[in-house]
């Protein structure tokens, strides 16, 4: 250990390492997944973005203070955890003086907040004591006391690496069954799964099409440099095992299985991963191929006019509407579909805003996810209202699959009974069911029929 190094229990850094690492990755992850919900105001998202960065800071520095504990990143840590304990406190203050009833509400999440930076603040406030005391340390000798400074003392060769957890396995340094057991198939596996994940709750946690493909393209390029840096360090750690012991076997074995699981991988990059990187690069450069959506206000401004396909952007330019016309209050539906996701999108923030909807004309395929969302859904006699099972062109048999599943759960979510969702599912995407307007009402998909409510 280097003179100027501060030694910390094994069982200290440990904790250090998850309580961090862990708020460390809901900050960067859970928050910037928040912030694409509002990727159409960029001056917000913007904000929000620069806002995680700050937030994140006393968890980067508690890591790099534990990683190599110098004098110098120790008190770095201190005194970023412990302005944001000061920070925090402020605002729970703040909170409760301006509002106690809401303020009560927030204070909940903003203790839970500072939970983790009062842990750091309060370990690297006794190491920083601990570096200030031994600092101040200085041998007697015949002649009285002597100043010793860190500088003046020689550097002694490390006995191990001070690199990150993540450098010394990109190098190979690790031992193998800490690379292979560990880091490719817990670790690299555990990332992928929980990633992943999160995108499928963004399919069905109202989020747009553009968002979503914003964190599906993120998502894949993290997955792949997860999987490109499990897969080098247990190649690395193999070679290494290999030139310095005498028992060849499990290096090679080690080897055979990242070999297989790189054939899969690439079969998958091929076959799923790529076409969805493109896929979604398409949602964010230009006009969706399946159209644009219309919107009109009427002349009292409390009707707003939808018509034509729900397609890429329709959530945005919807909310910017409603937005720009708060006594909004009722929509009216006249499209044949669109991104079934955009169309949940839509219906949630329509949910939210407790807005009423009607139909006159048409409403078919995702449409009837928007019409779901109303408060009051009002049909016309005129109104052809259809389901079908989701689909697309050129996707296969697994990706239709995902796409019914989904479906399953918005229309379970909006209280649809299980024989309608049933009946959805058998019409196949090159048809449409019409249901009669009784069968609407009594699976709750209506609330009213214009002719009887006289609206």
């Amino acid at each position: 250990m280097s003179v100027n190094q501060i030694e910390i229990r094994k069982v200290l850094k440990v904790t250090i390492w998850v309580v961090s690492g862990f708020s460390l990755f809901v900050m960067l992850l859970g928050g910037s997944l928040h912030e694409l919900t509002h990727i159409s105001d960029l001056g917000r998202t913007a904000q929000g973005f620069l806002g995680i960065l700050v937030i994140s800071l006393p968890f980067y520095f508690a890591l790099r203070g534990v990683a190599v504990p110098t004098r110098g990143r120790i008190a770095t840590a201190f005194f970023a955890n412990a302005a944001s304990v000061v920070i925090l406190v402020f605002l729970i203050v703040s909170a409760l003086t301006a509002d106690f009833v809401r303020g009560a509400k927030e204070v909940s999440v903003l203790g839970f907040a500072s939970l983790p930076v009062l842990v750091n603040a309060i370990v690297f406030g006794l190491l920083w004591r601990k570096a200030r005391t031994a600092n101040m340390g200085a041998k007697v000798s015949e002649c009285g006391q002597l100043e010793v400074h860190p500088d003046d003392l020689p550097r002694l060769p490390a006995a191990h690496s001070h690199a990150s957890y993540l450098v010394r396995h990109w190098r190979g340094e690790l031992p193998l069954w800490v690379a292979f057991w560990l880091n490719w198939l817990v670790i690299a596996a555990a990332t992928t799964s929980v990633l992943r994940t999160l995108v499928g709750e963004m399919l069905i946690g109202g989020y747009p099409v553009r968002s979503i493909a914003i964190a599906g393209i993120s998502v894949s390029a993290g997955v792949l440099l997860v999987w490109l840096w499990s897969v080098v360090g247990v190649w690395r750690s193999a070679s290494r095992r290999r030139a310095t012991s005498a028992g060849r076997l499990w290096p090679v074995f080690a080897r055979g299985i990242v070999v297989l699981g790189v054939i899969g991988t690439l079969q998958q990059l091929r076959l799923q991963t790529v076409p969805e990187i493109v896929e979604n690069a398409r949602f964010l450069v230009g006009p969706d191929s399946i159209g644009n959506v219309g919107l009109h206000l009427s002349a009292d401004r409390r009707v707003l006019g939808i018509h034509g396909m729900l397609g890429a952007g329709a959530y945005d330019a919807i909310k910017a509407a409603l937005d720009q016309s708060p006594t909004v209050e009722m929509l009216d539906l006249d499209s044949a579909g669109g991104r079934m996701f955009e169309a949940a999108a839509i219906a949630h923030l329509i949910g939210d805003r407790r807005l009423d909807v009607t139909v006159a004309n048409e409403c078919s395929s995702a449409c009837t996810l928007v019409l779901l969302g109303g408060r009051n859904r009002i049909a016309w006699p005129t109104a052809w209202i259809g389901f079908h099972r989701p689909g697309g062109q050129g996707l296969d048999k697994m990706a239709e699959a995902n796409l019914t599943s989904r479906s399953v759960i918005l229309y379970r979510r909006a209280g649809l009974p299980e024989d309608f969702i049933t009946r959805i599912h058998q019409t196949s995407i090159d048809n449409m069911w019409y249901p009669r307007m009784d069968e609407l009402k009594a699976s709750g998909v209506i609330t009213h029929v214009a002719a009887d409510s006289g609206r």
